[in-house]
């Protein structure tokens, strides 16, 4: 429970960090922002190795918190002139696997991210120089080779933030952000560890040709503990579009659970998404028409596939993609017509079992 509490956390502190940083480096580099960098595509996968702690002032870990270790991806599922479509996920490590604990979705500018920086900008570093912050250019050690990097450090009241980027390709190769709370300081760290691209041959797809209206789905949320009664909880999901363009949808996603306060984030489904899209393109679904295997990710050991093609009981054309590593399960089903997610069941390792989620579409 503790490793939960402080992976949420993290998660909201480290979100709201980047929306900060974001806003300062737009506001030094706008005329920098809208245009993709030369590596950037549909389908690229950056990962990093995220952990975070609660501090005492004077070093090691506080007697009111915790620390965690896990993964997080960024995976660019869309990408247009002046905007691009991030699915970010947080990995938890449990039973020797890592499992998706959280996942939410940004609409980044492409040329100007708290990950990543047009390299143009770093030819002036005293831009970056300030009262507050500084910014110098350094070889570093990093994967077994030296690369040349550019630190850049800012200090507020009470925070510290650490960002090192590669010189070459603007890509962000660690973050530190230090924040106190209370007699304690909260540190979350970032590390490069890979990018790679996703494979799909419908990256350079549009979205379907319906427009996404509020949609909703209802189903249950179980706990399950080896020996005990598990009474699953009614659940619903409502998704409500908040923007929309050629290649993505960025919604709002509340989710209702009897007997608790409704939960709401923000999310995107792009083109070239296969973790829990809310929709496939009509390339895609043209692209996949047999039961196969798609991606298998070398840092979580995560397999994406078709599980099953076929017919509903009402005669609804559908396709099932599966998520697993053997520590989670993620299973979605989409009408083969339309694209639209009829239907997912995720099942999320507990520390003796499973909890599953099961939602079917209620309406739209």
């Amino acid at each position: 429970m503790t490793r939960k509490i402080t992976s949420i956390l993290f998660v909201a502190f480290f979100a709201f960090s980047l929306v900060f940083a974001n806003s300062v480096w737009l506001a030094i580099f706008p005329e920098y922002s809208d245009s993709p960098l030369e590596w950037m595509a549909p389908g690229l996968r950056l990962s990093y190795r995220a952990s975070t702690a609660v501090m005492k002032p004077g070093g090691g870990l506080s007697d009111t918190g915790g620390s965690g270790v896990g993964l997080y991806q960024m995976d660019v599922v869309a990408l247009e002139e002046g905007s691009l479509a991030l699915l970010q996920t947080y990995f938890m490590e449990m039973r020797g696997g890592y499992y998706p604990s959280l996942s939410f979705g940004t609409i980044e500018k492409p040329g100007v991210s708290d990950l990543w920086l047009n390299p143009a900008v770093f030819n002036d570093l005293s831009k970056f120089n300030s009262d507050n912050t500084t910014a110098a250019e350094m070889p570093i050690q990093y994967g077994g080779q030296t690369v040349q990097a550019v630190r850049i450090e800012s200090r507020g009241i009470n925070a510290k933030h650490v960002y090192t980027y590669d010189r070459a390709s603007g890509i962000l190769l660690y973050l530190l952000t230090q924040a106190q709370s209370g007699t304690d300081i909260h540190q979350n760290i970032m590390e490069f560890l890979s990018a790679r691209y996703v494979e799909l041959p419908w990256f350079n797809s549009q979205r379907p040709s319906w427009k996404l209206t509020t949609t909703s789905y209802s189903g249950t949320y179980t706990i399950n503990i080896p020996g005990s009664y598990t009474t699953p909880a009614q659940t619903q999901v409502t998704i409500t579009p908040v923007t929309s363009s050629l290649s993505w949808d960025y919604v709002k996603m509340t989710i209702m659970q009897y007997g608790t306060l409704p939960g709401e984030f923000h999310t995107v489904t792009g083109v070239a998404q296969l973790n829990g899209p809310i929709w496939l393109s009509a390339q895609a679904l043209n692209s996949l028409t047999k039961v196969q295997d798609i991606d298998r990710d070398p840092i979580t050991n995560v397999v994406t596939s078709v599980s099953y093609i076929g017919k509903l009981q009402d005669g609804t054309e559908v396709i099932m993609l599966q998520q697993t590593n053997g520590t989670y399960a993620n299973q979605n089903v989409y009408d083969r017509k339309t694209g639209r997610l009829l239907y997912t069941k995720q099942m999320s390792p507990n520390s003796l079992d499973y909890n599953v989620t099961e939602l079917s579409i209620a309406g739209y």
